[in-house]
């Protein structure tokens, strides 16, 4: 009978501990390389599947705006079903299962792909999968991981912004004109009266002056975002690199100065040629055909009361004060395509007698209005009739959907 020796016995177990050291260090180093290769492939596949979700949605809003403008619903159905498998396609997402409509919560209402939209559809929610090689784990048998991740993204009205280029300015609905002494004199809302006289005009068709007045309630606002501080070299600083916050409407927000800042010219020269976002105030304008004036601007010379969410909530025989000093109720964004800014100096020839092709005959006439002065300062463009895909808010009731813009958001 042979024997195993103590000492032969302990190099035996030295090999057994060996051995099992090396596997509990390959499943260490496992860990670390491909968990952190299993994180990054969780955070590609959740990014492709919002990206495929907002593709879908942004094609539920250009259906909202008519663009391209088309009335069969299993047409825009296939440009849903198609938006969310090329993006899925281009992310390396497998989409699982169908992809659904959702209302503007969220709500499931059917599939995608039939060829039939279902009523109040808002939304679309996907769920993918992406599978990935691992680099390590392999050596103990684990080969291949799987990625899963699902996203909603529905279309609705902007309720909030928060975007780069939201600049520091505020217009009514719409100032179309300045009053002899540089008060505002022409106030219009494109769509008031019933049937509405016109749209909200879109596209470069539709080029716009904007006058700066001088004095006057529901002139335009400069936003001072810390209040009363900063004065006009923040404000320079706000319009070159727009960071205040995120601004939400219906809402009254303080402004610190009306008119025109001529400081601010060399910081809106630098927008030129770009998109810019304006924070819109209200405003009632007045009805020709009554007696009665039934005009109210959305300003207020006084701090408004309870949540600051109501036009009422500015104390009675408080509306459209003058002064530096404001506060303004914004109801909606403007998207705004600048082509010139005239703030600093005399640019009447710029402002008030432009080219037909610069200002529509059938939307403002900027400075034709017998009675009116002349402007001096503008800023001239076109409003962009665009979708939004971005941080900002998104409501199913909007304030006036025909003047409000459309956006995507991911809700889930």
């Amino acid at each position: 009978m042979s024997r195993i020796s103590g000492r032969e016995g302990r190099r035996g177990q030295t090999l057994v501990l060996f051995a099992g050291g090396i596997i509990a260090f390959i499943g260490m180093v496992g860990l670390v390389i491909d968990g952190g290769n299993a994180f990054a492939q969780q955070r590609r596949t959740q990014n492709g599947a919002d990206a495929s979700a907002e593709a879908g949605a942004t094609q539920l809003a250009r259906k909202a705006l008519g663009v391209p403008p088309t009335a069969n619903d299993a047409t825009w159905d296939q440009r849903v079903l198609d938006a969310v498998n090329a993006t899925a396609a281009a992310n390396d997402l497998t989409i699982v299962g169908a992809s659904q409509y959702t209302d503007v919560s969220g709500v499931v209402l059917g599939p995608v792909g039939t060829g039939t939209i279902p009523a109040n559809s808002a939304g679309v929610q996907v769920n993918g999968n992406r599978n990935f090689r691992t680099y390590v784990a392999g050596a103990i048998g684990l080969t291949n991981f799987t990625a899963s991740a699902g996203a909603t993204a529905v279309t609705g009205y902007l309720k909030s912004i928060s975007r780069g280029n939201l600049l520091p300015v505020t217009f009514p609905i719409l100032l179309t004109q300045c009053d002899t002494g540089g008060g505002s004199n022409r106030l219009e809302n494109p769509t008031y009266g019933s049937p509405p006289t016109h749209e909200w005009p879109y596209g470069p068709n539709n080029m716009v002056a904007l006058p700066f007045c001088s004095n006057g309630p529901g002139n335009v606002g400069w936003i001072d975002w810390t209040p009363t501080a900063g004065g006009a070299s923040e404000l320079s600083g706000q319009i070159i690199t727009p960071s205040g916050p995120a601004v939400t409407t219906p809402k009254w927000y303080y402004i610190t100065a009306t008119g025109t800042v001529s400081s601010a010219d060399a910081a809106m020269d630098t927008w030129e040629g770009r998109d810019i976002e304006i924070p819109i105030f209200d405003v009632v304008p007045d009805d020709p055909a009554t007696p009665v004036d039934e005009s109210l601007l959305g300003t207020c010379d006084t701090t408004p009361t309870g949540t600051q969410t109501a036009l009422t909530d500015c104390p009675p025989g408080h509306n459209g004060g003058s002064g530096s000093n404001q506060w303004y109720y914004l109801v909606t964004f403007g998207d705004f395509h600048l082509v010139h800014s005239y703030i600093q100096g005399m640019h009447q020839a710029e402002c008030n007698a432009p080219p037909p092709a610069l200002v529509s005959t059938a939307t403002f006439n900027a400075g034709s209005i017998t009675g009116g002065a002349l402007i001096d300062n503008c800023l001239i463009g076109y409003f962009n009739s665009g979708v939004i895909a971005g941080p900002g808010e998104v409501t199913g009731t909007p304030t006036d959907p025909r003047f409000t813009q459309r956006g995507v958001q991911l809700i889930k």
